[in-house]
């Protein structure tokens, strides 16, 4: 428990440091992230060889810090969130990103993406949010070689 409160306080210290960054650089009409990919958790329910997000830990900043994070970049100039995993659905079946996304898109006026497996996406999450969302990704990888291979991807 000690170490996930320390994993939580260190990404939350990150997170301050790159939203400071970012508001520096739009005072001084340094470029700025017009897009940002916010990788909300590497946790997954799939195990894919390809893929790097292999962890079994779901540590996430808490909804309020988060959403402090999306409302800085917006007034950095940021435009675009994308929210991504692992797989975002698995944390609070997929209440932390709808969150995420209505923020974002309602009071941030950010356009909005999610990337996921689609496993874990419910009707009654898309009823709720998808209102919310300009994308929604579906990623089309398979369990047969040939197939991934046909696709461009090996070792799959």
């Amino acid at each position: 428990m000690i170490l996930i409160k320390v994993t939580i306080q260190f990404f939350q210290h990150i997170w301050s440091l790159i939203i400071q960054y970012f508001l520096k650089q739009s005072h001084t009409k340094q470029p700025i992230p017009l897009s940002v990919n916010y990788h909300l958790t590497r946790a997954c329910n799939y195990r894919c060889k390809f893929c790097f997000h292999t962890s079994l830990t779901n540590d996430r900043l808490p909804l309020d810090e988060a959403k402090r994070g999306i409302r800085l970049l917006q007034q950095a100039g940021t435009k675009k969130i994308n929210f991504s995993g692992g797989e975002p659905f698995l944390i609070e079946q997929g209440r932390y990103v709808g969150e995420l996304t209505r923020f974002a898109k309602e009071e941030c006026q950010m356009a909005t993406s999610i990337v996921s497996n689609g496993s874990l996406i419910s009707e009654k999450w898309f009823e709720k949010y998808s209102k919310y969302l300009d994308i929604l990704a579906i990623s089309c990888d398979s369990f047969d070689d040939e197939c991934n291979r046909q696709a461009g991807r090996t070792n799959g």
